[in-house]
């Protein structure tokens, strides 16, 4: 697996990753819930920007664990797109392909999240386009509850994507503030144009955005094209999680394709057993993402920070 890359490869990646949970989950929510959860996550990344994690055997299987739960989370959403489809079937082939994806390496993987980041681009540009004239102020002016905690997990993973490494140190901070005002701007269009109330009610409140979108006046079909730009993402994201799965337990040392194909299988198993959990409830995951992607980083910055202005104080 390829060991460096560029700040802007990973960052596009990460950015094509992060589009297709942010915008799904942004539209489950009411748009002041997306500004706070934004807000927090922009506050945790410029506090544990560029900590160095330590590869002790718990952390990495406390890690490793919230990557599994990622993972499972992420299939979840991915195949609510296709209405009416085999959940196992598709949860098996979208983790396959994944896998494949991941097993090529990071360079490759970077190539393909620029292709998707762009395409995703362009489909949320006519979204938005399409969407922004079915707008309702009064609707915005409305206090809604709606509110979803894996939002919050997925802005953090810039903090946690730290354990790729690449040649020049990326812009975390940069990444997740492009990711919340996206989730604000998905937020505020779906808010908008459907109501609070109905995006309280709707299991999927993108797709049904994207049903009532038209064109000059007339409906247009535009679900597929959405739902194909979300799978697209939710690939780009299975691979991230399983080439940081993949990093957290090689380390810094190489242990060789066997070792990687077993730690790519037990994360594949491992989601599928998280979907098939009924019950799982998304506070756990977002909890258990808030300890790993924010607490645990601040805490380790926190420690190296003091541990370098001790030396400091005794050259001086």
């Amino acid at each position: 697996m390829n060991r460096e890359i560029g700040k802007k490869a990973k960052a596009l990646w990460l950015l094509a990753a992060m589009s297709a949970p942010v915008a799904q989950c942004s539209a489950m929510c009411n748009w002041r819930y997306v500004l706070m959860v934004g807000g927090l996550a922009v506050l945790v990344q410029i506090a544990a920007s560029g900590w160095i994690r330590p590869f002790g055997k718990i952390l990495t299987a406390g890690y490793l664990f919230t990557m599994i739960l990622l993972l499972g989370e992420t299939v979840k959403l991915a195949v609510m797109n296709w209405p009416g489809g085999n959940v196992w079937y598709l949860a098996f082939v979208m983790l396959a392909v994944a896998a494949l994806g991941a097993r090529r390496g990071v360079a490759t993987n970077c190539r393909s999240g620029t292709v998707i980041f762009w395409i995703t681009v362009v489909i949320a540009g006519i979204i938005a386009v399409t969407g922004v004239k079915d707008i309702h102020i009064k609707w915005l002016m409305q206090n809604g509850t709606a509110s979803n905690g894996l939002l919050l997990a997925v802005l953090l993973l810039p903090t946690m994507a730290e354990i790729i490494p690449e040649q020049e140190k990326m812009n975390g901070l940069l990444v997740t503030g492009i990711a919340a005002i996206y989730a604000l701007v998905i937020a505020l269009l779906v808010d908008g144009t459907l109501s609070p109330q109905v995006v309280a009610m709707e299991e999927n409140p993108l797709y049904v955005y994207s049903k009532s979108l038209s064109l000059f006046g007339v409906a247009k079909r535009f679900e597929a094209i959405v739902a194909i730009g979300l799978t697209l993402g939710y690939y780009a994201l299975s691979t991230l999680l399983l080439t940081m799965a993949v990093r957290l337990v090689k380390g810094n040392k190489d242990r060789g394709a066997r070792a990687e194909r077993a730690v790519i299988v037990t994360a594949m198993a491992g989601a599928m057993l998280m979907i098939g959990i009924k019950g799982l409830q998304e506070s756990l995951v977002w909890g258990i993402t808030a300890v790993f992607g924010g607490i645990i980083p601040i805490c380790i910055k926190t420690i190296q920070f003091e541990k370098k202005m001790r030396k400091t104080v005794k050259r001086c």
